[in-house]
C-alpha cells in the first residue's frame, strides 16, 4: 500500500495564520500613519532617516551596554540617536527643529562624555570638560535659535565643568581656571541668560557682579561644611 503525495491547496494570502501574523500589525501601523498624516503633514524622507539612525545609535547603544569598557561607542550611538530625533522631529515640527538645530547633537555628545565620566569617575574625570564645553555650545545655540545671544555660553559650560571638578571630583587646582572661564562667560554674554535684560536700566551692570559674589560665598560655605 503506497502512501499518496500530500496534494498542494492553494490558500488564499490570509488564510495562513503566519502571513496574518505580520499583515495585520503592518496594515493597522499603515493606516494609522495615512491616517494621522491627514492632520499632521509629515515629511516622509525625514521620517524614514531619522527611525534609521535610531536604529543605527541603538544598535552602538546595546553594543556599550554589553560591554561598558567599549566607551568610545557611546559618541555614534548617541549622536546618531541625537540626529534621528532631530530628523524626526523636523518631519513634524519644522519650526521646532530648526529652533534645535545643530546644538541637538552638540548636547548629545556632551552627554556621551558624561556618561563616561559616570562609568569611571576616577580614571575619566577628564570627560567632565569636553561634555562641559559641549553642553554650553548646545545651550548657546538652542537660545539663538529662540531670538537670544549665543555668546558666552562655551566659556561659562566650561566654567561649570571645571568648578564641578574642584567641588565634586577631588580636584582642587581646577577652581582657578573654573573662575576664570565663568568670568569670560559672563562678561561676554548680552543680558541675562542671552536674552537681554529690558526694564532693569543702569541696575542690570550689577546683575553678574552680584551672581559672582554669591558663587564666591557658596564655595567658601561649602569647603567650610566639607
Amino acid at each position: 500500500m503506497t502512501a499518496s503525495a500530500p496534494q498542494n491547496v492553494d490558500r488564499p494570502l490570509g488564510a495562513n495564520p503566519d502571513h496574518a501574523s505580520w499583515w495585520g500589525p503592518l496594515l493597522i501601523a499603515l493606516g494609522v500613519f495615512f491616517l494621522v498624516s491627514q492632520w499632521v503633514p509629515f515629511n516622509l524622507s525625514n521620517l524614514v532617516i531619522g527611525g534609521l539612525m535610531c536604529v543605527g545609535g541603538a544598535f552602538f547603544f546595546v553594543a556599550y551596554r554589553r560591554d561598558p569598557a567599549t566607551w568610545p561607542l557611546l559618541l555614534p550611538a548617541i549622536a546618531l540617536l541625537a540626529l534621528g530625533i532631530g530628523r524626526i522631529v523636523s518631519s513634524v515640527a519644522p519650526r521646532l527643529g530648526n529652533a534645535l538645530g545643530g546644538g541637538l547633537i552638540m548636547a548629545a555628545l556632551g552627554l556621551a562624555f558624561l556618561f563616561a565620566y559616570r562609568s569611571d569617575h576616577v580614571g575619566r574625570w577628564w570627560a567632565v570638560i569636553p561634555a562641559g564645553a559641549l553642553l554650553g555650545i548646545a545651550a548657546g545655540d538652542f537660545v539663538r535659535g529662540v531670538g537670544g545671544s549665543d555668546s558666552g555660553w562655551l566659556f561659562i559650560g566650561l566654567g561649570i565643568a571645571f568648578l564641578y571638578l574642584a567641588m565634586r571630583a577631588g580636584r582642587p587646582w581646577a577652581v582657578w581656571p573654573g573662575g576664570i572661564l565663568l568670568f569670560i562667560g559672563l562678561r561676554d554674554m548680552s543680558g541675562f541668560l542671552g536674552f537681554g535684560m529690558p526694564g532693569l536700566g543702569p541696575a542690570r551692570l550689577a546683575v553678574w557682579p552680584l551672581a559672582l559674589i554669591a558663587l564666591g560665598v557658596w564655595l567658601l560655605v561649602g569647603r567650610r561644611s566639607n
